[in-house]
This record gives structure tokens, sequence and C-alpha cells, in this order.
């Protein structure tokens, strides 16, 4: 077993303990338990890592008992507090990375999702899930979220900033940065009333009239840094459980979602 997964095994040990209900359910840590929950996180691994269906394991645990724990397991939302308890604690110590905000989506094709998969016009119309993050300046993403694959991108970040406390109590010098499907007076407005210097390219399409084109050359080198929510989803998509959606339910697909996210913030 790698010392990433190890580390990765405790942390998720530590969150465990801290529901009681979830100990009812699953006794794991007595005598009369089969197996050992090291074991089972170990297998739930592999499948995130090789991405093969839960029938396909090879274990001395039947792959039965692996995917009812992996269940219960996003069920109390284990995966997801352990990151945010993660996120926290880096934030805390690193809050210069607030100076920079990036957001973007990536389509994720879907296999057997039957929520949050719709028909996308611009992949070969087919039923798509996109996967939306806003990030800090080294791309670690501290809001994420799973939407539709017709929904458009600059709809999904205002829905996004409903509830996203990070985003409004910024206290740095901060500035936001998209690709043009966000040049949205709408988004515009909201960021700079939240202390943000939008660099968003213009979206040319549909103007006709030269002079309403706006020079973007004074923001080019800022920009560059906006690769680096690219570089994350690279990242994301590297666990090949994620490149392509098989999970039926959004909820099931986001649980393997926080747990790459884990491993990512530990590797950095």
């Amino acid at each position: 077993m790698f010392s990433k997964e190890s580390i990765v095994i405790k942390l998720l040990i530590k969150e465990i303990n801290n529901i009681k209900d979830f100990k009812k359910t699953f006794n794991y840590h007595y005598k009369s338990q089969k197996y050992d929950i090291r074991d089972i996180l170990i297998d739930i691994f592999y499948v995130l890592k090789t991405g093969i269906p839960w029938r396909a394991l090879r274990s001395h645990i039947n792959w039965n008992t692996v995917y009812k724990t992996y269940v219960k397991l996003n069920k109390y939302g284990i995966f997801k507090k352990c990151y945010k308890s993660l996120l926290s604690k880096y934030l805390k110590n690193n809050k210069g990375k607030l100076k920079y905000i990036y957001t973007d989506t990536s389509i994720i094709p879907n296999k057997y999702g039957i929520n949050k998969a719709n028909l996308n016009k611009y992949y070969k119309n087919k039923k798509v899930t996109k996967l939306s993050l806003i990030t800090i300046k080294n791309g670690i993403p501290f809001n994420v979220r799973l939407y539709g694959g017709n929904r458009n991108d600059s709809y999904i970040f205002q829905d996004q900033l409903i509830n996203d406390k990070i985003l409004k109590n910024n206290e740095n010098k901060k500035y936001f940065m998209a690709d043009k499907g966000y040049d949205s007076k709408n988004i515009k407005d909201i960021m700079s009333e939240l202390g943000y210097t939008n660099i968003i390219p213009q979206n040319r399409r549909g103007i006709k009239n030269q002079d309403k084109i706006r020079s973007f050359s004074d923001n080019k080198i800022k920009y560059r840094k906006r690769i680096k929510v690219e570089n994350m989803f690279s990242k994301i998509k590297l666990f090949r459980r994620l490149s392509i959606r098989y999970d039926k339910y959004e909820t099931i697909f986001m649980g393997f979602v926080w747990l790459s996210l884990i491993f990512i913030i530990k590797n950095i």
C-alpha cells in the first residue's frame, strides 16, 4: 500500500469516528466485523483509480460489501467532510492563495447516469454531465458542483455563487478569471460588487460593430494563470472512474470526485 493511500485512510477513519450513527450501521471496530475498514477503503481506491466495475473487483472481500460500504460512507458525507476539513486548514495557512479566483466547467461523457445528464449540441448532441469548479490560485477547488450538459456556463457560475461564503468573505486584493463563456454583464456586475477585478476575454460572437471590441492585451499575462483550473481537471480525470460517468446517480459519482480531491490536496 502506498504511503499516500495510508495517509488518506487515516484521515477518513478519523472522520468516520466523528459520526456516531455510522458506527451503529457499520461496526467496523468490533471483533465481530468480518473485514477491516482499511481493506475495504483500499478496494474503493482501486475502483476510483482504475475505473473498473464493482463486480470486476478481484479481492478477498465480496464486491457487494465494498460497494455497500462506499454507499454508506458517501451517504454520511465522509468524503466531502474530509475534503472540506483539509481545505479549511489549507486556506487558513495560505490566505494569499485567494488573490486569484478561477472558474471553468468540464464535460464528463455519460454512460449510465440518469440525473444531471442532458444533451449537449457541442458534444455530438449526446448526453453529458458538466463538472464545474471554482478554484484558488493554485487550482485547488473550494466550490464543486455537477450540472446537466445543457446548462450554460454563465448560469452555472451564478448558481454556484448563491451560497458561497469563501467568495463573498474574501478580504484579499482579488482577481476573477474565466474564459469568454463567462462574459456576462450579470457576472461582471456581481463580482465587481464583491470587490473583484474581472479578467474575462470578450465573447465576440454576434458583434458586428468593430468599435465595440475591447482590447485584452493588458490582461494577457495575468490571464495565463487561469491554466491552473484546466490542470485541475486533468488531475481529476487521471482517476479513470471520473473520466467517464458510469454511476447512475449524481451522489454516487460526486463521492468519487470528493475522494479524488482528497488525494490531490494531500499531494500539493
